[in-house]
């Protein structure tokens, strides 16, 4: 998604944003291959305090992708 692929689709989200999903994918990586009693807590809440501004970041990224496609002619 952070791919420009021309004559396809021009980047749905910024390399910065592919980053900060990568650290979460990650995360979720562990957890799926660990127990829970072994993970982190400085690192959960580090992840915890950084899901919105996340989201909100992601979020408005598709939102201008989106529209970028819709203005495009066919």
């Amino acid at each position: 998604m952070s791919l420009d692929i021309p004559q396809v689709r021009p980047t749905v989200i910024s390399d910065a944003t592919r980053t900060r999903l990568d650290e979460f994918r990650r995360f979720r990586h562990v957890v799926r291959s660990i127990y829970a009693y072994r993970l982190e807590t400085s690192r959960v809440l580090e992840l915890a305090n950084q899901v919105q501004e996340c989201h909100q970041e992601f979020e408005l990224e598709i939102r201008q992708f989106l529209e970028s496609i819709h203005k495009e002619p066919l």
